[in-house]
This record gives C-alpha cells, structure tokens and sequence, in this order.
C-alpha cells in the first residue's frame, strides 16, 4: 500500500490565503463600501447645511435692507423736505433753504446705525446734504466713487417710483478714515402731485453691514457679487467695487472667479474650496458661499 505524503507548508499557506479571503477581504469590502456611503451622507448634510446658511443670508440681507429703506420713506416722503426742495427749485432764498434742508436730514441721521450720508439732488441740480465723513457742504464723500455722474445718478433714480440700489464703489478716503458705501435711492414724492419732478434722495451705507450680515466663520465665507459681476462685499477683499467675472460669464466660468476670489483673502486655505450660490430677487445681487472641506475629507479618509 503507497503511503501518501502531504506538504505541510503548502497546506499552511492555503489555509492562510483561506482565511484572509474569507475573513479580512470582507472587512475591507464593507469598510470601503461604509466608507463611500458615509462620505456621501456627509457632503449632503454639507451641501443641505450651505443651502440652509445661503438662504439665511438672503433673508437677512432683505430684511436689514428693508429698515433701512424706512429711513429713505421718511425723506421721500416729508411734506417739510418735499416744501423745501420745491424752494429750492424756484430758486426762491436758496442759501437759506439750503440749510434747512440740511439741517432737517441730520435730524434723521442717526436713527440707523451703518449710515454714512443721506443726500438730496433738487430737480433744479442742487445738491444738499449731510454726511458724516466730511465736514464739507459742498461736496460729498461718495460722489466720486461712483461710475456715474450726478446727473446720470439723477436721472437714473426719478425716473420712476421704485428704490434703486447703487452697489459698493471705490474706496472712499478721508484723513486716517477709509470705507466702503452702497447706496439705496428713490424719487421724492410730493403726494398733491405725484407726477412733479421734485428731486432725489439717497442713503449711503457702510459695506460693513454687508460683512456682518454675510460672517465669514472658520470654514467658510458668504461674500456678494452684483449683476454687473462687481464685488459688492467680502470679509479680508482688497477687490471690492471692482469686477470679479464678465456680466455675461458663464456658470463655470463664475465658480472658478468666485473660488479665486474667495482664495485671495487668505480667510480660507487654497484647495478643496466648495462654491454654492443663490440669487436673491430682491436686490438682484448674487450670494456666494465657498467653503474648505479639505479637514473634513481628511477626517472621513
């Protein structure tokens, strides 16, 4: 009878390959598989808590802009302001009229923190205003940050009875004081004649309310580009009143300047950076978040 011989080490290796494709092959599948599930679970929460912060700013951003709009009601409105403009345009003892009229918008300056300056242009091209960064009284801090002129700026405004929003401009510069101003602006309205040309006013506001309605946190950054494709807000940005994208960009095109953008305040790092956006009617602006999940993909990984 043949005796049958056995290799004990190849039976001990196959035992070994056994029991790692039975046993750790599994593991490794399901680790991988939990993995990829968690991954994704955790970017939707992600994507639905960005959602949530988006849409949180847009409604704060509309409704500090609405109280601030009363402010532009008051003026607009007033039968003494409406009195004194019509003076003014009749050219009856305009000096005089002049500061009344001024004397009457620093009465109401302070009612509203962020304010900067509220100012009127008469039909007639007077401009007559009080505003808190100059002592001047002929001439604003604003004016020359904008892209329009006065009378561009007049026109604009009266030509119908909506409030017009004026996004950020160039840095405004007085001494050691330095700002960023948005202005909101309507046609006065004398109620016995609601069709006359009387004049305008406007209300310039400090960008940092847009700061501090968008609050950049650790891992992210709001910021506020307008229609045009001009930075109109943004924590830590040497960029604002000046153009982020092409009016006419593209949606990929749009991601790439914003997460540039973003990049360029140093507030967040350079790489992973998420961007999400919404559109807010109201204003006609867009609100950009972009977020770092690079610490987050470190963790799950």
């Amino acid at each position: 009878m043949r005796e049958i011989s056995f290799d004990r080490k190849s039976i001990r290796t196959r035992l070994i390959t056994a029991f790692v494709v039975t046993s750790f092959l599994p593991i490794a599948l399901v680790n991988m598989v939990s993995y990829y599930n968690t991954s994704r679970l955790v970017r939707q929460n992600v994507e639905g808590m960005t959602n949530a912060n988006l849409g949180q700013t847009k409604v704060s951003l509309d409704v500090w802009l609405d109280s601030y709009e009363d402010i532009l009601f008051q003026v607009y409105t007033d039968d003494e302001i409406v009195e004194l403009v019509d003076k003014i345009n009749a050219g009856k003892d305009v000096a005089n009229n002049r500061k009344q009229l001024r004397k009457t918008l620093r009465g109401l300056f302070y009612t509203k923190d962020y304010v900067k300056s509220i100012s009127v242009i008469t039909e007639s091209g007077e401009l007559v205003f009080y505003d808190q960064l100059t002592a001047s009284t002929t001439r604003t801090s604003w004016m020359d940050s904008l892209s329009m002129s006065q009378e561009e700026l007049y026109r604009a405004i009266s030509s119908d009875n909506k409030t017009h929003l004026i996004p950020t401009g160039n840095e405004v510069v007085f001494g050691s004081n330095s700002c960023y101003l948005f202005h909101i602006g309507h046609r006065i309205i004398d109620y016995r004649d609601v069709d006359k040309q009387c004049g305008v006013v406007l209300v310039s506001i400090d960008e940092a309310l847009l700061e501090e309605i968008c609050s950049a946190t650790e891992n992210g950054l709001n910021f506020i580009v307008d229609s045009e494709g001009n930075l109109v807000s943004c924590a830590g940005s040497e960029r604002i009143g000046q153009p982020v994208h092409r009016k006419d960009a593209g949606e990929a095109e749009k991601r790439n300047a914003y997460r540039q953008a973003a990049a360029e305040t140093g507030l967040l790092g350079e790489t992973a950076l998420s961007i999400y956006s919404v559109h807010d009617e109201e204003t006609g602006w867009d609100i950009i978040r972009a977020t770092n999940q690079e610490e987050l993909i470190q963790a799950l990984q």
